[in-house]
């Protein structure tokens, strides 16, 4: 009886969406010279207690490695996980040496189950090409 409980438990909900998504506006200024990058994971547990929102980070750019220098949370979703999460992934992005300094980055954490309908002049941030 508990393992069965124990199951119910962690079994994934169907009100969990099935898609977790992060838009980026088409003409962004921090999309020039992007090489690499990786969308924010999505936790389950945020996807559990349906954790959304949005955060604005100010990333730093080494203009000779093209790796983020610093990173500072100019607005935060207000959960903790979410920016966590959205800080390990900017901490991957590489950029062109050389190429740009510094810029705000906005990362929005949405459940939905209308994937791929997204916001008009946006568009999914792809898979990182490494």
């Amino acid at each position: 009886m508990v393992l069965l409980a124990g199951i119910a438990l962690f079994w994934p909900l169907p009100s969990i969406a099935k898609q977790s998504i992060s838009y980026a506006p088409d003409n962004a200024p921090w999309r020039i010279g992007l090489q690499k990058w990786e969308a924010p994971a999505y936790p389950y547990l945020a996807k559990l207690y349906r954790c959304q929102g949005r955060a604005v980070f100010r990333v730093t750019v080494n203009p000779a490695t093209g790796a983020p220098a610093q990173i500072v949370m100019l607005k935060s979703t207000n959960f903790g996980i979410l920016d966590t999460s959205a800080v390990l992934a900017l901490r991957a992005w590489r950029w062109v040496p050389g190429t740009r300094k510094q810029f705000d980055i906005p990362i929005v954490f949405t459940l939905s189950s209308d994937y791929p309908k997204h916001p008009a002049g946006t568009s999914v941030l792809p898979r990182s090409p490494r």
